[in-house]
């Protein structure tokens, strides 16, 4: 018995035995109708998609510059969010190079979309690290990133909170663990963003 699916792609032809005798192809073969669908536009952006939410936590910071030595770790640091305000404005000689600085001294999630954020410390977004990942449709996520300059990698898991029967958002809280290998930290610790039109 053999049984072939269409797939709107270019002559492409695989075939596998499956359960004895079967054999499966898949078999692209071009569909009329495929040049009216990717000439078809967007749908128009969900209101609330590329919303700017002000962020505020805390994080614990483990610090491992230096040599190890079994037994101790080098280091722990507890910061909150007036001390990401004094690094943003640039008043951190240790961050310096690594960390966009802002006058503002804020930073800022961007929900561009269920499936795409990012983080900033321009109002505007400017020079902003991607986060990809996914929301459900009860608000919980899950997303990555990887900040250029300091060469550290974020995970942010949590809740968005919807507007009721949209996908519009009103808050977001979570938590965070992100490493570095160029500044020799790992960290973790919760955040909750706010509008901030």
């Amino acid at each position: 018995m053999r049984q072939e699916f269409l797939l709107p792609l270019a002559a492409i032809s695989i075939c596998a035995s499956a359960l004895g005798s079967a054999i499966y192809c898949l078999k692209a073969t071009p569909l009329p109708a495929m040049p009216a669908m990717l000439a078809t536009p967007e749908p128009a952006a969900t209101p609330g998609f590329g919303s700017r939410f002000l962020l505020s936590g805390t994080a614990t910071i483990t610090h491992l510059e230096g040599p190890e030595i079994p037994g101790k770790v080098l280091g722990v640091t507890h910061r909150k969010t007036a001390d990401a305000a004094s690094a943003i404005m640039g008043n951190e000689p240790s961050t310096a190079g690594i960390l966009e600085t802002d006058a503002g001294g804020k930073a800022y999630l961007f929900f561009n979309s269920p499936e795409n954020w990012s983080l900033s410390v321009a109002p505007n977004g400017a020079g902003a690290t991607s986060l990809v990942g996914q929301t459900d449709g009860k608000g919980g996520f899950m997303f990555a990133g990887k900040h250029v300059l300091s060469n550290t990698f974020f995970f942010l898991t949590g809740k968005v909170t919807y507007q009721k029967g949209t996908l519009t958002p009103l808050k977001i809280t979570g938590k965070f663990t992100a490493v570095s290998d160029l500044t020799e930290h790992y960290a973790s610790g919760t955040f909750t963003a706010v509008p901030n039109p």
